[in-house]
């Protein structure tokens, strides 16, 4: 399981405030994360972090979040262990932007309570749960699966898909010319 203490990264601070020390944790944490050869979680673990605001959230960490994914790193940042007052702070700035993140618990080196926070669309949701159920899925597998219900095109689902793991939730893999889609944890949505 790799992981990152955001405490230590951040020299021991407490409080996680500011843009502008927002963009210096960015930059420790992009020196501080190598590549992998295959998708995996890089839990970002704020287990002694009192409180981190909103500006700073949407600086470093969604910031790294878009950086590990535009970049093809394979790491996909989960936000780990925030509190309640924290978590709060992140679902501000996500539901300004309309967007959404993985978080969890790590107890005794155990995921736990893993969850989909801020904002998604309807569809997203209807996507993600059919790739819950599959564990692993593709946009033609999830047309065909869904024509009796709804007359939904094979773009359409790709759309979704791809929105999906662009904010980190599902994983991509190639498998020829097709990709195949599942989520980077077992997840749940919601607060």
């Amino acid at each position: 399981m790799k992981q990152l203490d955001m405490f230590e990264l951040s020299e021991n601070e407490p409080v996680l405030a500011g843009i502008f020390r927002g963009r210096q944790l960015l930059s420790r944490l992009i020196g501080e994360s190598e590549p992998a050869s295959s998708p995996e979680p890089l839990f970002l673990d704020f287990q002694k972090v009192e409180l981190v605001t909103g500006s700073f959230f949407r600086e470093a960490i969604l910031g790294f979040r878009d950086f590990c994914l535009n970049q093809r790193t394979n790491l996909v940042p989960i936000v780990a262990n925030v509190d309640r007052t924290t978590l709060e702070e992140f679902l501000l700035v996500l539901e300004s932007k309309g967007d959404a993140i993985v978080v969890c618990d790590i107890v005794n080196g155990q995921v736990q309570n893993a969850r989909v926070v801020g904002v998604l669309e309807e569809k997203q949701i209807i996507t993600l749960e059919a790739v819950l159920q599959a564990k692993e899925t593709d946009a033609v597998s999830l047309k065909e699966k869904f024509r009796d219900v709804d007359a939904i095109k094979t773009t359409s689902w790709n759309n979704r898909l791809v929105s999906l793991a662009a904010k980190g939730i599902l994983v991509e893999r190639k498998k020829g010319r097709l990709k195949l889609y599942r989520p980077i944890l077992e997840v749940s949505y919601g607060y």
